[in-house]
């Protein structure tokens, strides 16, 4: 649960920061404020028709659809990065008890000897130890 809201609150810092990047690089004859305003109203998902000037209705539109996209990007290669260290991480679990097995092979063989000196019948000793 913390791990998506940090993941959330992460997003939105850096569509926010790439949104505001957009908008002063590409509208650069505005004030600081005025510039400031189209960010925060991309932040808080505010239209920003109405009033505007065609110009700057289609900067802001552009810069967030700029900002999302990226943002979705390293998500994506955030989520692809942690699926494969779990795979991993996954898969050496998986493949350590089959090791183990292998290491009581030698003892079953060694028992298996014993009895066949004694002269006892053992079924054991002829089949082969799988680790599938």
């Amino acid at each position: 649960m913390v791990g998506s809201t940090f993941g959330v609150a992460v997003m939105g810092a850096l569509v926010t920061t790439i949104g505001a990047s957009q908008i002063d690089s590409s509208l650069p004859h505005l004030p600081a404020a005025a510039r400031q305003q189209i960010v925060d109203a991309l932040g808080s998902g505010a239209a920003i028709g109405g009033h505007a000037p065609a110009q700057i209705v289609t900067a802001a539109n552009a810069a967030f659809v700029s900002a999302l996209g990226t943002g979705l990007l390293v998500g994506a290669l955030v989520t692809l990065t942690g699926a494969v260290v779990a795979w991993t991480l996954i898969q050496r679990r998986v493949a350590t008890p089959a090791t183990v097995p292998a290491q009581d092979a030698p003892k079953e063989a060694a028992e298996s000897d014993d009895t066949a000196d004694h002269g006892e019948s053992d079924d054991t000793a002829d089949h082969e130890i799988s680790l599938v």
